[in-house]
């Protein structure tokens, strides 16, 4: 079923014309969180927030899970648009690919 989900929401955000559909799903998460965002120093940020009060706790929590959903929404927001893109060339696609050796052996066969 989970193979299903995937594949129909893959054929659907094919269809969709990236770039519009992008830009203005991304310019409302970018009001929070830019491109360049570290967000595991935000994490670390929230993380580190005290805890000695039920009010403190509720803003430790609060923040915690604001991030997941904005994290969350990023992630998807960008899959679907690599998804989207896969059959364009390089210099079509919005995020263009890593050429640079990034090191590690994921993939490699020894």
């Amino acid at each position: 079923m989970q193979n299903e989900l995937l594949s129909d929401s893959v054929e659907h955000t094919a269809t969709v014309k990236p770039s519009a559909t992008v830009s203005a799903q991304q310019s409302q998460a970018s009001a929070q969180h830019g491109e360049d965002d570290d967000w595991n120093a935000e994490f670390q940020q929230a993380l580190d927030l005290p805890e000695h009060t039920s009010e403190q706790k509720f803003v430790k929590n609060q923040r915690l899970s604001q991030l997941s959903d904005d994290f969350m929404f990023m992630a998807e927001l960008y899959g679907r648009l690599i998804i989207s893109e896969r059959f364009l060339t390089e210099s079509q696609k919005t995020i263009k690919p890593i050429t640079r050796d990034l090191g590690g052996l994921a993939g490699t066969v020894i």
